[in-house]
């Protein structure tokens, strides 16, 4: 299958924060596999971040919200004549498994996490730039100094404690990706509009295009409508010019509701 670039926008801040959360538990897995110090430097600068998110947006509950809507939702499917029955009987054994995950999860075993002395002293020394330097912060350089299976270790015993978040971040996105509307669309002199179904909950659009394409999009979305503007540049040391070229994309509009 030829590899093609998806541009999402959400339209609302719920979908943005598990975007974001996606962003952060990627880039936290990539380097969980590698032996460097660098990288368990860049999973500990990670965690403290999801750690963060997960307080100040109050994601569990938020989380759990979710999954009990999509458990009943999955659950009323399930007497539909066209859907596939095993697969959603398998959505919905992940749902209710990580429904009971989160609910184990308290305020007070996160808290524990954000207050354990090492990872505290990492994220105050990481406010500050080049905070983490080994003369500022001998301990931090003494632990890096730990064979990579014993770092790995540690850091897996750190993020199995918000691990059903960050399966239940995954299991929430993938159910709205694939409730999911396909069309081909072409944007005149870059530029393209739509007016939304007012009996429709959106909750992503994608725009999904080859990688070697000259162009990006920049989507803004509204209640009523979307825009999609195509940019493009010819050095990357100067400013995009908006797109003067007629562009055929793939369009899908993600529209699996959470309420």
């Amino acid at each position: 299958m030829k590899k093609k670039t998806v541009y999402e926008q959400p339209f609302n801040e719920h979908i943005k924060h598990l975007l974001r959360l996606e962003h952060l538990f990627a880039g936290i897995m990539y380097h969980l596999k590698g032996p460097s110090g660098w990288d368990s430097r860049a999973v500990i600068i990670g965690l403290n971040q999801v750690l963060e998110f997960i307080i100040r947006f109050d994601l569990s509950n938020e989380l759990s919200k979710d999954l009990s809507y999509y458990a009943q939702t999955l659950k009323n499917w399930q007497s539909t004549p066209s859907v596939d029955g095993d697969r959603i009987d398998n959505l919905l054994i992940q749902t209710t498994t990580l429904l009971k995950q989160i609910a184990k999860l308290d305020n007070e075993t996160i808290n524990s996490l954000t207050k354990q002395h090492f990872l505290t002293l990492l994220r105050q020394r990481t406010a500050i730039l080049g905070g983490t330097v080994s003369c500022d912060l001998p301990i931090f350089n003494h632990w890096l100094q730990q064979t990579p299976k014993t770092r790995q270790t540690q850091l897996n015993e750190w993020l199995s404690i918000i691990l059903p978040l960050y399966e239940a971040t995954q299991l929430v996105l993938y159910l709205i990706r694939n409730s999911v509307s396909i069309s081909q669309q072409l944007a005149p002199n870059g530029f393209y509009q739509q007016t939304l179904n007012s009996d429709t909950t959106y909750q992503l659009i994608q725009v999904v295009m080859p990688p070697e394409h000259p162009c990006y999009p920049q989507i803004n979305s509204g209640k009523q409508r979307f825009t999609i503007r195509f940019f493009e540049y010819s050095q990357i040391d100067q400013p995009p010019t908006k797109s003067q070229q007629n562009i055929n994309f793939e369009l899908r509009c993600c529209m699996m509701s959470i309420e």
